[in-house]
This record gives structure tokens, sequence and C-alpha cells, in this order.
């Protein structure tokens, strides 16, 4: 069987996975060629899949987290012994959701979300599966997926989306409320064979559209589109509701 390694930094705790990864994976042949490998191990934490995700094609990905938020990743130093075996299941490997975005005859696509983000009011149709849903105005929109829930979308108050989910949730960024205007003022989640379309007539200044945390264009004016696709490689990603939750309180919850 043949493997390869992504880290992201020289860091001690990575180059010690690594280490420990490749005593582990003994009989296995390490590869530099991504095209000749059968399994590829992520070392880090999400931000380093995150990065590197779109050289995953058509392969078994296996995220070992040696970083600070692991949502992404499986292993770590303390149950790095398991790897070898749960592996070995098929069902253990999932493709996960990915955002396709469209915009100026461009596209792009994310693990977690989109932001869009004006420095002064934005201004927007919002459209769900092409029938008109309202007239947005106010900070911006977040869209994302289960696995992007629980970044930037938990912190602007979103809800949380379980990873199995086959679902797809935008959120209004600080929306205007007046007394004769009102948008939804709630995150919305919808099956994952919707769409979302924002659009706008006028050319907005100073909008920032973030995909997975990166700026891909300052001022806005037409349309974009956000859907849904799978991924092209499998994650190390069991639909376990155990370890799911465990996930949730060891990075979140605080009760002392």
């Amino acid at each position: 069987m043949n493997y390869t390694v992504f880290i992201n930094d020289e860091s001690q705790k990575a180059l010690f996975l690594k280490k420990k990864l490749s005593q582990i994976l003994s009989d296995w042949n390490y590869v530099d060629n991504v095209d000749l490998t059968d399994y590829i191990f992520v070392i880090g934490g999400d931000g380093t899949f995150l990065k590197h995700f779109n050289d995953f094609k058509n392969k078994k990905i296996v995220a070992i987290n040696a970083g600070n938020l692991g949502y992404y990743s499986f292993f770590n130093k303390s149950n790095l012994n398991t790897l070898k075996s749960k592996i070995a299941n098929p069902r253990n490997f999932n493709h996960v959701l990915v955002l396709k975005i469209c915009l100026d005859d461009k596209e792009y696509r994310c693990l977690n979300e989109v932001i869009i983000r004006c420095d002064r009011t934005f201004k927007s149709s919002v459209y769900v599966k092409n029938v008109f849903l309202e007239k947005f105005k106010g900070s911006g929109i977040l869209i994302c997926t289960p696995m992007g829930s629980t970044a930037h979308n938990k912190n602007a108050h979103g809800a949380i989306m379980y990873n199995g989910l086959n679902a797809i949730q935008i959120l209004e960024l600080e929306p205007i409320t007046q007394k004769r205007y009102m948008t939804l003022k709630s995150p919305l989640i919808v099956p994952s064979d919707f769409n979302f379309n924002l659009k706008s007539n006028a050319e907005l200044e100073n909008t920032k559209i973030i995909i997975d945390g990166k700026p891909i264009k300052i001022n806005f004016k037409g349309n974009l589109k956000v859907s849904v696709i799978n991924s092209d490689f499998q994650l190390f990603n069991p639909y376990d509701p155990k370890i799911y939750i465990k996930k949730l309180r060891d990075s979140f919850i605080r009760e002392k």
C-alpha cells in the first residue's frame, strides 16, 4: 500500500506525529508522487486540511490533528495507534459536501464557508433554489456546509449542523431592522440539492468575498451562485454520534 504525507509546518508535535505514523505504517510504501498514492495523511489543524484539499483528487484522506482545532481529523497523538485498523474499514470513508461558488464566469470551491461582507451596507436580492426570498440589507451573508458550521458560522450565531447531514445553511450577518423593513433574521437550513443566488444591480465598494478564510474579490456586482457538490476525495469521517458529541464538548463547552 502506498501513502504520502502533507504537513503544514515543522513543529515538534507535527514532526513527532509524522515519525510515529511512519512506524505504524512500516510495511507500507512512502511515495512523494500524489498520483501514485493510495492514502494521503494530512498532519496539522483544520487550516492545513483546508489549504490542501484541492490537491486531493480521487484519494482516501486521513487527517491527523496537530493543531488547535481538528473538526476534519479523527486521529491525534492519543489514538494514533488505532489508525491502521480503523482505516481498513472502507465504510469509515465518506465524500464530504463542497460549496461551488460561481462568480464572474469563474468557479471556486471551498469546504467550510463563503462570506460576503461589506464595510458599508450590503444590499442584495436573495434567491433560494431560484425562488425569491428577500431583499437583504446588512453587513453581509454567510453560506456554509455542515462541516463548516462550527467555524465562523458558529461565532456569528448560526446553527451547528451534524456533519452527516446533506444540507446547506445561509446566515444573515447583522441584518438591518426598521419599523417597515425586516428580513428573515434566522439561519436557514435547506437540503443540499438547493442553491443560493445573491444578485446586486449596483457595484458595492469595499465588499469582500471570502472563501475558507481567503479573500478572493473586492467589490461586488452581478450574480453570485452557491451550490453543493460532493468532494472528489473520500475523507476518514465516521458518522458516529458519540464521536461527534464528544468533539463538540471538547471544543466548545466549559462547565467548571
